[in-house]
């Protein structure tokens, strides 16, 4: 192909469309602040400016969830995370925020069928705060258009002796990678 996109970061995800790519693209701290969208055809000049991180705080990411159905937005700081999603088959829509970031609260996204599994630090209060983190992190679930924390739904609960690395998502099971008196372990549900 004759596209060349110059100035892209190592971050990007295709467009189920096959003809748009997302990238990122650095500021002048070499942090990855921006997502872009390129059509393969077109000059990098008609590309268009879908996310932009001005918290410098935050990295920003792009990728796509294993079932290829989503294209998701990764911001991240030493603490605090937050994603933004859009469905694949749609790369020329608004992404959307999957729930808003709160300090402390980290989280990772897996899509599953009609849900999405959250692993998280989160924890509400009584009263609603999120000013409680479950340190060693906990598997939740979500509906596919879910906005925010309300939402969510626990599936394995926070442990004070076991920490929850990561879920993979399969056909008929998930894969949670946990980590228990210092040994790595894999968790088939």
């Amino acid at each position: 192909l004759s596209d060349e996109v110059k100035g892209a970061y190592y971050s990007l995800a295709w467009g189920n469309d096959n003809k748009t790519v997302f990238y990122t693209k650095l500021d002048e701290a070499h942090r990855p602040w921006q997502v872009w969208r390129h059509e393969i055809g077109t000059d990098q000049a008609e590309d268009a400016l879908v996310f932009q991180e001005d918290d410098d705080r935050y990295f920003v990411g792009v990728g796509k969830t294993r079932s290829e159905q989503f294209l998701l937005i990764s911001l991240g700081s030493a603490i605090t995370s937050e994603y933004l999603v859009l469905d694949a088959d749609n790369p020329t829509g608004d992404f959307r925020v999957f729930a808003p970031r709160h300090q402390g609260m980290e989280y990772s996204l897996t899509h599953h069928g009609d849900r999405f599994y959250v692993v998280t630090n989160d924890s509400d209060d009584a009263d609603g705060k999120h000013d409680k983190r479950a340190i060693n992190f906990k598997l939740m679930s979500a509906p596919l258009d879910a906005t925010d924390r309300s939402q969510w739904a626990e599936v394995i609960g926070h442990r004070e002796e076991v920490l929850i690395k990561d879920v993979d998502a399969f056909t008929d099971h998930l894969v949670i990678h946990e980590r228990e008196g210092g040994f790595p372990q894999l968790r088939v549900r």
